[in-house]
């Protein structure tokens, strides 16, 4: 009897095994990239064909227990904002007035818990703990579902329709491997992986996801100037920016590649360029320092916090000297002049408690 059933375990394993897609991929660096942007042809913001407009300044009132720190991230869905900050155990949830509506304090559910990211996909709220190996799930509103213990590291992760995507260094493969990428259904069952050999190891090997639209799986497996892009179970060279060496971060979404570069390829060198650049046109616009006469210091932090329907989401907080010193200055073009008045009723309500302010911005024509 105990043969058999060792028999059948081995059984269902390999089944389990086989039914696990695996796919080795070459990065080289000869292959082109189907999107190439050329860092010297775009212009400055004064001189570009696009533009920003404000579309919406919220305040995240406080209230006891509600009381965010310095941000680390904000996503936005139809209903609510999440932000966390760095505590890093605390996961606080806004309507969109700015009302605090829940917190999820991670360490409720095991003192060890960090919260080192998280996402939001459809109704459900996405934690991870990389370094105690922890994926948590809450709904929407921040109710507990569930506490999963990962079986292997991870340097990032990204949530889609198909499924949990977390990206990993592997370097002891015996096909001499630097990066794995396990996907797994929202069940949290290995569904595929794929093996992608680097090319030469010429600048700091740090694998991570981009954000892209719908279901694009966009990562890069070196800090330098490519991102690849995995579809239809192949990866290609998605895009490469000529004239930089490295690209800090990124977003494709809305139509444009959203990205801040550097020439200096190591992970504390200062940024050269934020762009903004039209999906297969010459249209674009580049911010070489983000200036508060011209309000464009309202888009500094959006790089990290993604889109929101058609919008691009950034945060400023409101009580720091260099802003309020800068009021004064600023300009408000016609655009802006609709949300005015909620901006200065904002400064009003500012105090040492309450001060972050999530600011919503489209890109558009001039």
């Amino acid at each position: 009897m105990k043969t058999l059933c060792i028999c059948l375990l081995l059984f269902f394993a390999m089944i389990n095994a086989s039914g696990q897609k695996r796919y080795y991929f070459d990065l080289s660096e000869k292959v082109d990239a189907h999107h190439k942007i050329e860092l010297n042809e775009t212009k400055i913001f004064n001189e570009a064909d696009l533009t920003f407009e404000l579309q919406s300044l919220t305040l995240l009132q406080s209230r006891r227990g509600y009381r965010v720190n310095t941000i680390r991230k904000v996503r936005m869905s139809d209903a609510l904002i999440y932000v966390s900050d760095i505590s890093n155990t605390n996961l606080f949830i806004y309507d969109l007035q700015g009302k605090a509506q829940n917190k999820i304090d991670i360490s409720l559910y095991d003192e060890r818990a960090w919260i080192t990211d998280f996402t939001i996909h459809k109704d459900t709220i996405y934690i991870v703990d990389n370094k105690s190996l922890f994926l948590f799930k809450f709904t929407a509103q921040g109710d507990f579902l569930s506490k999963e213990l990962l079986t292997f590291n991870f340097e990032d992760f990204m949530v889609n329709t198909e499924g949990l995507h977390f990206i990993c260094k592997h370097e002891t493969d015996r096909r001499n491997n630097t990066v794995r990428i396990n996907v797994f259904d929202h069940s949290l069952n290995l569904l595929e992986q794929y093996f992608l050999t680097s090319r030469k190891n010429d600048s700091i090997f740090r694998p991570r996801f981009f954000p892209g639209m719908d279901d694009e799986v966009l990562f890069s497996v070196e800090l330098n100037n490519e991102i690849f892009k995995i579809s239809n179970n192949s990866v290609f060279k998605f895009l490469r920016v000529e004239n930089t060496k490295r690209i800090h971060r990124y977003t494709h979404a809305n139509g444009f590649h959203f990205f801040q570069v550097s020439n200096a390829n190591n992970i504390h060198s200062p940024l050269v360029w934020t762009c903004y650049i039209k999906n297969d046109t010459a249209e674009n616009v580049r911010f070489e320092k983000f200036q508060t006469d011209n309000l464009s210091l309202f888009l500094f932090n959006g790089i990290d916090c993604g889109t929101h329907q058609d919008k691009f989401v950034s945060y400023l907080h409101f009580n720091s000297y260099e802003f309020t010193r800068s009021i004064p200055d600023m300009k408000w073009s016609a655009e802006h002049e609709s949300i005015k008045k909620d901006f200065f009723q904002i400064v009003d309500k500012t105090n040492k408690n309450q001060h972050n302010v999530v600011v919503l911005y489209r890109i558009v024509k001039k």
